[in-house]
């Protein structure tokens, strides 16, 4: 059964994050959004429009958006795309694990090991 937290999420956002952490030079991370309750009230996780996928590359942020093979990007995730590069950050939209890859091993010079890191 799916976790409560995986809902609206891209089949592939977490074998991403599990296929990034096979990568030495890279620290990957899901981003959460929304709010949740807290004792007293609530507390925004993040900005609507994030990437669902965040990474370090060698001190470069670097995000990924897991969408859908037809799927456009609302107003909010351009907005934030934007301002993310801006920033100096890195966004890329992939619509499958061996093309988020590529780019780790093409832009980035960053490529898997045969086993993956130890937890």
């Amino acid at each position: 059964m799916p976790r409560k937290e995986d809902f609206g999420l891209s089949p592939i956002t977490w074998p991403l994050i599990d296929a990034l952490t096979w990568i030495p030079q890279v620290v990957a991370y899901r981003v959460h959004q929304g709010r949740v309750k807290v004792p007293g009230g609530t507390m925004k996780l993040g900005e609507e429009g994030m990437p669902e996928i965040g990474a370090s590359v060698g001190g470069k942020a670097v995000f990924f958006v897991t969408g859908s093979h037809v799927g456009t990007l609302s107003l909010s995730q351009r907005t934030v795309h934007q301002r993310l590069r801006e920033a100096g950050a890195d966004v890329w939209v992939v619509r499958s694990v061996a093309e988020a890859l590529q780019i780790m091993a093409d832009k980035y010079g960053a490529s898997a090991n045969c086993a993956p890191r130890p937890k």
